[in-house]
């Protein structure tokens, strides 16, 4: 899930990065809403896609291994970050419930506004009357607009038309999907960027239809500059904001041709093939090998395509598994279409679900054929078993005949004696495969301790390697611009303010109290650092 989260946010910076270069200034707005769009859906849909690659036996032996190889890493791994891999999920849960939390407190508040205060219909719109001093703004059908200035008749027909662009195009349903998304991505810093782009977008699309109902450029902007603003509003609305009304004035004199249009239409294709080689998965896939049996064509016992086993086929393998492991080696019963079942089952077994199926059974080797029995022994067996446990009359019969000890038949020596040492091989037998059964038990155990101390060294190789990188890879602060101005002045700078010459404690006062001043400082090497402050021109996000 972790790689997952990782290829879907570097998918999204490709396409973002797309936007901000190729589409962002141009008078393209549909399509850019379109793109917006789709690029947060692919972004989740492509690290899902896999690419299937089916090749011989013969040629799958190196590249098999390698995937296999890749799995057991990636075991050993999330077996290493489980402790880490909790918590980062507990942290995740808690911005998940916290994002919701702030989701449903903004869609309250408009709900809360749009039942508690006057409405008035305006064909396919409804204003709704605040009383507080709000700048306009639109949540759906709704436009929310302060009562007095409406009554009034001081809100202009321009802002209106701007709101109603809004509600007729459902601005709304674009941030509430971005809005839903981010709960979920609450983490990643590229959803609160495409989430303002998005915004930005709708703003552009809103001018275009002011101005395509005959309202000249150059007054609506002058109405723009009059109802800009930056208070607060709800993050599930749409309002006039005074930090985008610069990139709005530049996009609106933006004109793009058809043929540039076209052009960075076809520009997505490109992009969109890379991505999908880049960040989708792939996977070999080896063809089954066919042998020969008994001149017959069929199937491998064990296939070397590994597919996945269904729930009703580890289900019945479980079953089985389980009933020959629970009998004892010496007198287990085997049928061989129960053994063929679990081999077929246990080869289409991902590693994962190997491991938590049923140890597969050791079944014993068949034991070997009896040798034939001469007749005549055969006979004197029976006839010292009749001797010995006679069967008793039925009808009165003779005296049994009584026989000297010297005369009494025995069984034939030869016999009794292939017939024990019959017994002891099997017992040896017996005794063989269980040492060989413990034998392989420690095996195995010795084989996990070899990887238990594998997954101790990577984990050290891994906890150094991201000490080195953070490290090195951590940036320096900024500098506080008080102390910045106590520095320079220290040094002999000059100081001046939006061209005027200033000392340095005009300019460490003027820095406190203006948090959006620029300051651009210049030093060489035989000159005194010169510092000049300006105030923020109409800047536009």
């Amino acid at each position: 899930m972790e790689l997952y989260f990782l290829k879907s946010a570097a998918c999204l910076g490709i396409f973002f990065l797309f936007y901000k270069l190729i589409l962002e200034q141009e008078n393209m707005h549909v399509f850019k809403r379109i793109y917006l769009l789709f690029s947060v859906i692919a972004s989740m849909l492509i690290p899902l896609i896999t690419f299937y690659t089916y090749v011989e036996a013969s040629e799958a032996g190196s590249l098999l291994s390698q995937q296999v190889i890749q799995e057991i890493d990636a075991l050993h791994s999330t077996g290493e970050n489980l402790d880490w891999t909790f918590i980062l999920w507990s942290i995740y849960f808690i911005g998940v419930i916290f994002f919701s939390l702030k989701f449903s407190k903004n869609l309250g508040e408009l709900i809360f506004r749009i039942k508690r205060n006057p409405k008035f219909k305006d064909h396919d719109v409804t204003n709704v009357l605040l009383p507080s001093k709000i700048e306009p703004h639109t949540f759906f059908r709704y436009i929310f607009l302060n009562k007095k200035r409406f009554e009034r008749g001081e809100i202009p027909a321009e802002v209106l038309l701007h709101e109603q662009a809004h509600a007729r195009q459902k601005h709304s349903l674009d941030i509430l999907f971005i809005e839903l998304l981010q709960i979920w991505m609450w983490f990643n810093p590229l959803i609160y960027l495409v989430k303002h782009a998005i915004k930005l977008n709708h703003e552009f699309l809103a001018d275009q239809a002011v101005i395509r109902k005959g309202t000249p450029k150059a007054t609506y902007q002058k109405i723009l500059l009059a109802f800009s603003s930056n208070a607060e509003t709800s993050n599930l609305a749409s309002a006039i904001n005074y930090s985008s009304i610069k990139k709005r004035f530049t996009v609106m004199k933006t004109h793009t041709s058809k043929k540039g249009i076209l052009i960075r239409s076809l520009l997505l294709l490109p992009l969109l093939a890379v991505l999908l080689y880049s960040f989708s998965t792939n996977e070999i896939v080896q063809l089954e090998e066919k042998v020969q049996v008994e001149g017959k064509s069929a199937i491998a016992d064990f296939p070397t395509q590994q597919e996945k086993a269904t729930k009703k086929m580890i289900k019945e393998y479980n079953k089985l598994a389980k009933h020959y492991n629970s009998q004892e080696v010496d007198r287990i019963i085997i049928k061989m279409k129960d053994v063929e079942r679990m081999k077929y089952i246990y080869s289409l077994m991902t590693p994962k679900q190997r491991e938590a199926a049923e140890e597969f059974p050791h079944f014993p080797l068949p034991p070997r054929p009896e040798a034939p029995r001469h007749p005549e022994r055969i006979a004197n067996v029976e006839r010292v078993a009749r001797i010995a446990h006679p069967e008793p009359p039925t009808a009165p019969e003779p005296p049994a005949p009584h026989f000297e000890q010297s005369e009494m038949p025995s069984p034939p020596e030869e016999y009794l004696g292939h017939d024990g040492q019959r017994e002891m091989e099997r017992v040896q037998v017996i005794e063989e495969r269980k040492m060989k059964i413990a034998a392989r038990n420690m095996e195995r155990e010795s084989r996990e301790m070899q990887k238990q101390e594998r997954m101790m060294k990577r984990a050290e190789r891994d906890m150094q390697k991201r000490e080195m990188e953070i490290k090195f890879n951590t940036p320096p602060p900024p500098p506080v611009p008080e102390i910045h101005m106590k520095q320079l002045a220290e040094e002999g700078a000059e100081f001046f303010y939006n061209g005027k010459s200033i000392s340095s404690e005009e300019a460490i006062k003027i820095v406190k109290t203006n948090k959006n001043i620029n300051i651009n400082v210049r030093k060489s090497n035989n000159e005194k650092p010169t510092v000049k402050l300006t105030t923020d021109p109409i800047e536009i996000n």
